[in-house]
């Protein structure tokens, strides 16, 4: 079971220190769903240029889709599919909040070609972290949700290039609202949620001020949910 932990801002802290994930759970993946994200990106977002598909997979079959930068999004955008296929370990009153996919919206000259991701981890770190957050909380029997904040190991950067240590789970305002929610033929709904990257500062701001001291740092430093390697760290 995952630990409760009092925060100087009030709230609490979920800690998975002391627990160890489920047991392998081979899946082959929920064709009709990953066929409803995809009709729901294409419309939403746009054309999907590639799928990196997951070839071995444990208790969901995480797809990553990618979108190319377009006159009306400037920036490629990536999608997951998969994470949705089973309900998170929601709390009592937010069972419409169940089934989630997350997403990344990166610089239009980030590198996505199969060559390059395979030469750098600099290049593939938010394909990576997709993957893992997208597994976590059926490994853990949480859930995610807005405002949320996710931390790597002992405070690590993602990669050399990659100067954040963490990630705001948050709706993405960069793309059409229409995106932001699936709602399917069965009745469940599936929410789209955006990793927004933090440095291990700005994740101390969520723990010790809370939430709204973060976003007020959002606005004033005009930090969008793109990820921008050369941004300022908000918290010093």
């Amino acid at each position: 079971m995952s630990k409760k932990e009092p925060l100087p801002s009030g709230g609490v802290r979920m800690t998975y220190d002391d627990v160890s994930p489920k047991e392998f759970e081979p899946t082959q993946g929920d064709v009709d769903r990953i066929d409803a994200i995809s009709h729901h990106i294409e419309k939403h977002v746009g054309p999907i240029k590639l799928v990196f598909h997951e070839i071995v997979s444990d208790k969901v079959h995480i797809d990553v889709h990618w979108i190319e930068p377009s006159e009306t999004l400037p920036f490629n955008v990536l999608v997951t599919s998969g994470m949705s296929d089973l309900p998170m370990s929601v709390p009592n009153g937010m069972e419409d909040y169940r089934f989630a996919e997350l997403c990344m919206i990166l610089p239009p000259d980030w590198p996505l070609d199969m060559e390059s991701l395979k030469a750098s981890e600099d290049n593939y770190w938010p394909i990576r972290h997709l993957k893992q957050n997208a597994k976590f909380p059926h490994e853990y029997d949480t859930y995610f949700s807005t405002g949320h904040t996710v931390q790597g190991e002992d405070g690590e950067t993602f990669s050399p290039n990659g100067p954040f240590s963490g990630f705001l789970i948050a709706v993405p305002i960069s793309l059409s609202e229409k995106f932001q929610v699936l709602h399917l033929k069965n009745g469940d709904s599936i929410h789209f949620y955006c990793l927004v990257p933090l440095y291990a500062e700005e994740l101390n701001v969520k723990t010790i001020y809370g939430l709204d001291d973060l976003f007020e740092l959002f606005e004033r430093f005009d930090v969008t949910d793109v990820v921008d390697l050369q941004r300022p760290n908000m918290a010093i």
